[in-house]
């Protein structure tokens, strides 16, 4: 399955579950952002996109508020691991893993276990400035999104990306 299937699946799945995708925060806007910035450093990595890309559609799905909510990446985690069968996307085991433990724990860990699980977790961090958090470099892991963050390119990348 293409990776763009995939996403289609997953975003078709999460738009039906979703407890987020109204927000201007952590819905489906952030989730189309954290896409293009995940797409783009893998492009720059040299890496396959369909982990960030599948993550930037879950990560933030079953969030309950805008506010703190620590169990919204554990309960993203949950769904990955226990309903995956129900998205219909055929995805192999070892990126479901890695896409499970980036969800849980994207909130919570700076220390990926793999390059994917990085470029997920970059992606995200690059659309902080959304609520007015300037991206810190000592959080990012990809020498694509650091040079990112260096040259201040995270400015102006959204505009550029859409």
């Amino acid at each position: 399955m293409s990776v763009d299937a995939a996403r289609d699946r997953v975003l078709d799945h999460v738009l039906a579950h979703a407890t987020a995708d109204v927000s201007s925060i952590h819905g489906l806007s952030h989730w189309r952002r954290v896409e293009r910035y995940g797409r783009l450093l893998a492009v720059r990595e040299g890496c396959d996109p369909l982990t960030v890309v599948l993550f930037a559609y879950l990560h933030d799905f079953l969030r309950e508020n805008d506010g703190s909510d620590p169990g919204h990446g554990p309960r993203a985690a949950d769904c990955i691991e226990r309903h995956w069968a129900d998205v219909g996307a055929e995805v192999a085991a070892d990126v479901l893993g890695e896409l499970a433990f980036a969800c849980r724990f994207h909130t919570s860990s700076n220390a990926p276990p793999s390059r994917e699980v990085a470029l997920c977790w970059d992606a995200d961090r690059l659309d902080l400035p959304r609520v007015g958090t300037e991206p810190a470099l000592e959080y990012f892991h990809t020498d694509a999104a650091r040079a990112i963050v260096r040259s201040g390119e995270y400015r102006t990348l959204d505009s550029c990306l859409e």
